[in-house]
């Protein structure tokens, strides 16, 4: 092997080297959703992400589902309301919906850690629950509550 052969190996190898400790530094899919969670008030961290992923062709960095027990969506939702100046739950078509509320990241925080230059990284929520039950027995109209609801986390690019 001459000296050139070996001067590029060693070239090649030193860059994939950092390429990997540069990787190794950012969250995972799933930490990244954890530490979306982290961002609700207490008393909601507890319902349990039922998805969690990452888009490839969006500006959605990472997405978490919570899938919030209809007990407790009237709860949830007077918190949202409360905490982030969410609209509430308003009927729309076939379900409840509602416009999302971007919270900003802090900088330093780890999910920040790796955002290109010039580039705003916040977190989108939204809240939504189905309106119409789909029975035996014909459509039935469901109010706030009387159902599951989905919240979600997503990390955004702008």
């Amino acid at each position: 092997m001459n000296s050139k052969t070996l001067t590029s190996s060693a070239l090649l190898c030193f860059a994939l080297v950092c390429a990997s400790s540069a990787k190794a530094d950012e969250p995972t899919i799933d930490e990244s959703c954890e530490l979306l969670i982290q961002f609700l008030p207490n008393d909601i961290q507890d319902i349990p992400i039922n998805q969690c992923e990452s888009p490839t062709e969006s500006q959605t960095v990472v997405t978490a589902a919570l899938t919030v027990p209809a007990n407790r969506v009237l709860d949830v939702q007077r918190i949202l309301i409360s905490s982030y100046g969410m609209e509430p739950l308003q009927f729309v078509c076939c379900g409840y919906e509602t416009s999302p509320v971007t919270v900003a990241l802090p900088a330093g925080h780890p999910l920040r850690q790796n955002t290109p230059r010039g580039v705003y990284r916040d977190i989108l929520l939204s809240f939504s629950a189905p309106g119409i039950s789909d029975n035996n027995k014909g459509n039935e109209f469901l109010d706030v509550g009387q159902a599951d609801a989905i919240l979600r986390l997503r990390l955004v690019d702008y």
